[in-house]
């Protein structure tokens, strides 16, 4: 049996005070800003890195991803993996990509996008989306493991998003039927393939719970999970999409977790949601409207050096 290779590490070890000292002069990443000035504070998304994102059904979780992906092509030019059998068929998948690339729907309607801009979106999301469909078989979390390691070697593929984590097929019996110690196992694994390939990797989850509140529900915890406290102990930033009223335009953005501490910090900010494009935005102080704009990165994130003041 082979042993296992540990890493240590001693502030004088030549490896480690190279990194060290690049932090040094360099500051720590702070990860990359998604569009919204009033989000920055709390949450950005880094590269080796996972985020869990929950929230009651119907509540916009898969259309908040959705945003943050656009946004990390737009910005940065970042590839993406998806798992997302719940929002349809392959086509489906890539028509709501098209809808918030465009700002225009494929449904017949006096908004439908033109057919050159329908070309226009297949060139654009030809370039930076791969999603992935286990058609009639199962998906399980190595084959998207293995699917991910081979489009990072491809095309570098920067995110993997599995929307949700119960599409997958679960083997309990590796934790002896237990889903918080096989949760435990899974999103360690999850974590470390993260790290090691330097993607992040988004995961939506479904409450097994809803706490009713004078007619409606309050945002569930990572807790109310399924799965339960083995999701908070295992992640590393976890965000909450919890529209306040069904029919509202208003979207809160639940930050219940953030790790690293340098990307952010816990706390709560409001969003609109424009269902006629598509897209999220925010409202300035003159009541304007702010839609996360590849031209415009208003308040871009910077890394922080080891000397000055943290926000407490």
């Amino acid at each position: 049996m082979s042993k296992k290779k540990f890493i240590f590490a001693r502030a004088l070890y030549p490896e480690t005070k190279k990194q060290t000292d690049k932090l040094f002069t360099e500051g720590i990443d702070r990860g990359n800003y998604i569009g919204f000035d009033s989000l920055t504070e709390y949450y950005n998304v880094k590269l080796g890195c996972t985020t869990y994102i929950g929230g009651i059904p119907a509540h916009g979780k898969t259309e908040f991803l959705f945003e943050i992906l656009m946004n990390m092509s737009e910005f940065y030019g970042w590839k993406h993996l998806l798992f997302t059998p719940e929002t349809g068929t392959p086509a489906e998948i890539i028509g709501e990509l098209a809808h918030k690339f465009i700002g225009k729907p494929f449904i017949k309607n006096d908004f439908q996008m033109s057919e050159t801009e329908k070309y226009q979106a297949d060139a654009y999301l030809d370039e930076f989306f791969t999603v992935v469909d286990a058609g009639e078989g199962d998906m399980t979390i190595d084959d998207l493991l293995r699917i991910a390691s081979d489009l990072k070697k491809e095309i570098d593929v920067k995110t993997l998003s599995i929307d949700p984590w119960n599409e997958l097929k679960h083997d309990f019996e590796i934790a002896k039927g237990r889903e918080d110690k096989y949760l435990e196992y899974m999103l360690g694994k999850i974590r470390r393939f993260a790290r090691e390939n330097k993607m992040h990797i988004f995961i939506v989850a479904h409450p097994r719970t809803l706490r009713p509140l004078d007619g409606k529900y309050e945002a569930p915890t990572a807790f109310e999970l399924s799965g339960g406290a083995a999701w908070y102990s295992k992640a590393e930033s976890i965000l909450c999409i919890h529209r306040p009223g069904i029919e509202s335009t208003a979207v809160e953005i639940h930050i219940q977790k953030v790790k690293p501490k340098h990307i952010g910090k816990k706390g709560m900010i409001g969003l609109f949601f424009d269902w006629q494009k598509s897209r999220y935005y925010e409202v300035d102080l003159n009541n304007e409207k702010k839609y996360a704009h590849p031209q415009i990165i208003y308040n871009t994130v910077k890394p922080i050096n080891f000397y000055e003041k943290e926000n407490e």
